[in-house]
Parts: C-alpha cells; sequence; structure tokens
C-alpha cells in the first residue's frame, strides 16, 4: 500500500515544462537561488513592465520569457 502510493507520486524534474507539469513548490523553493541569478533579466525585464502597467495581458511577454529561462533551467538540471 505505502509503496504503491509513493510509487505514483514520483515526479521527475524531467516531466517539467510548458507541454508537461509545472514544477512544485519545493522544486521552486530548492532551486530560487539559481533561477534568481540564470534568470535574472528576464525577470527583471518582468518587473519592469508591472511596475508600468497593472493589466495582466500588459506584460506577457516578459511573462513568457520567463517561463522559458525557468522551464530551460529545470531541463538543463534534469540532463545532469
Amino acid at each position: 500500500p505505502f509503496a504503491s502510493w509513493c510509487g505514483a507520486l514520483a515526479m521527475s524534474v524531467a516531466d517539467v515544462g510548458p507541454a508537461g507539469r509545472p514544477p512544485t513548490s519545493q522544486e521552486l523553493y530548492a532551486a530560487g537561488r539559481v533561477i534568481g541569478y540564470k534568470c535574472f533579466d528576464q525577470n527583471y525585464e518582468f518587473m519592469k513592465c508591472k511596475a508600468k502597467d497593472d493589466s495582466p495581458t500588459a506584460c506577457a511577454a516578459e511573462g513568457d520569457e520567463v517561463h522559458k529561462c525557468v522551464y530551460g533551467l529545470f531541463k538543463e538540471i534534469a540532463s545532469k
């Protein structure tokens, strides 16, 4: 029973991506410093855009760049 329950929850970082699943809070917490360092420029551009315009759709392109960076980072982690 316990082993089958754990097996059902087994997830791989390789599953993270736009076509896969979003990263879990634990994965984001663990990778937070690396994400902050590697995706700083994309995050900074997104925050500048949000400071100018509070509309949810105004900064979609900048948000997509942040997502691409984070998903790319998880792909890089999974390949190691």
